[in-house]
């Protein structure tokens, strides 16, 4: 069965919690990568959600190019 996005949303919301407390207890970062992603709205709720300096952005250009609304992304300008 398919899953909405806010359901899906609020599994990942759960579980990047358990896992941010638990990696500012042993000192590590988490890296979320773009996929399929069209835009990066998703990123900016879960940024705006989890102010944490364990998570970071692993942004993947390539994926940028093949996946976004926009035809081709210059990099320079990120």
């Amino acid at each position: 069965p398919k899953i909405s996005i806010p359901r899906w949303l609020d599994n990942f919301y759960f579980e990047l919690e358990n896992l941010l407390n638990y990696s500012s207890k042993v000192n590590f970062i988490i890296l979320l990568e773009n996929t399929y992603e069209k835009d990066v709205d998703i990123f900016t709720q879960i940024f705006y959600k989890f102010k944490s300096d364990n998570l970071k952005m692993c942004l993947d250009v390539a994926h940028v190019n093949c996946f976004s609304y926009q035809s081709k992304v210059d990099i320079s300008t990120i």
